[in-house]
C-alpha cells in the first residue's frame, strides 16, 4: 500500500499533467479557431469564382474548343492526393488514402497496369504511404500544408496546369476532406482539369443598354 508521501507526490504529478494538457488544449483550440476561420472567409469566394466562370462558359460558344474544357482521350492522369504531415487525427488521412487507391484500382486500372496513373501529393502521410506501396509520385509538398499561402499553392497549381497544357496528362483529379467543422470532414474527389461546367439548353445572353447624357 503506498504511504502518504507518494500518494501526494502522484496528487501533484497528476496536477502539473493536467496544467499541462490544459495548455495544449487551448493553444489547439486557438489553432483549430485560425485555420477554420481562414476556410469559411475563403468560401464565398471560391463560390463566386465558380460563378463567374460557369456565367463565362454559358456566353462563349467557343469555349469548348479551348483546352482546359475539352474531354480528352485517357492516356495519362494525375491524382492530386492531399492529407497532412502528422497522424493522431482519427481517419482523416486513411479515407483520404483509401479513395485515391480504390479511385486507380477501379475506375483507372488498366492505365494503372500500364504505369499511366501518377500522384501528386500534398502532406507527407499520403506520400509515405503511397512510396510504400511503390505507386509513381511525381511530387510532393508538405509545405503547403505546414504553411499554406497563397504564392505556394499558386506554383503547384501552376505546374499542374503546365504539364496538363503539355499533354503530359489527360485529367487531373483531386482527393482531399472538405471541411464541414471540427467533427466532420466529407471526403471529395474532384476533377480539376479539365473543368467541369454544365451548358444549359437555352442561353439568354444578357442585354447591356447604354443611356444618352
Amino acid at each position: 500500500m503506498a504511504n502518504l508521501k507518494e500518494i501526494r507526490t502522484r496528487i501533484a504529478s497528476v496536477t502539473t499533467t493536467r496544467q499541462i494538457t490544459s495548455a495544449m488544449k487551448m493553444v489547439s483550440a486557438a489553432k483549430l479557431k485560425r485555420a477554420q476561420d481562414a476556410v469559411l472567409q475563403l468560401r464565398p469566394y471560391v463560390t463566386r469564382l465558380s460563378g463567374i466562370l460557369e456565367n463565362l462558359y454559358q456566353y462563349n460558344d467557343g469555349f469548348e474548343d479551348k483546352i482546359f474544357f475539352h474531354t480528352r482521350n485517357e492516356n495519362r492522369v494525375l491524382i492530386v492526393l492531399i492529407t497532412s504531415n502528422r497522424g493522431l487525427c482519427g481517419a482523416f488521412n486513411n479515407n483520404a488514402i483509401k479513395l485515391a487507391i480504390s479511385l486507380v484500382n477501379n475506375e483507372f486500372r488498366q492505365l494503372l497496369a500500364t504505369k499511366r496513373v501518377d500522384f501528386l501529393c500534398v502532406g507527407k502521410k499520403g506520400a509515405d504511404y503511397l512510396r510504400s506501396k511503390k505507386y509513381s509520385i511525381v511530387a510532393e509538398h508538405p509545405e503547403i500544408v505546414e504553411k499554406p499561402d497563397f504564392s505556394t499553392v499558386t506554383q503547384v497549381a501552376e505546374k499542374i496546369i503546365g504539364m496538363y497544357i503539355s499533354g503530359s496528362y489527360d485529367k487531373v483529379l483531386i482527393v482531399y476532406n472538405q471541411f464541414k467543422n471540427a467533427a466532420v470532414q466529407e471526403l471529395v474527389c474532384e476533377q480539376f482539369l479539365p473543368l467541369k461546367v454544365s451548358r444549359k439548353k437555352e442561353v439568354k445572353k444578357p442585354v447591356i443598354t447604354y443611356q444618352n447624357d
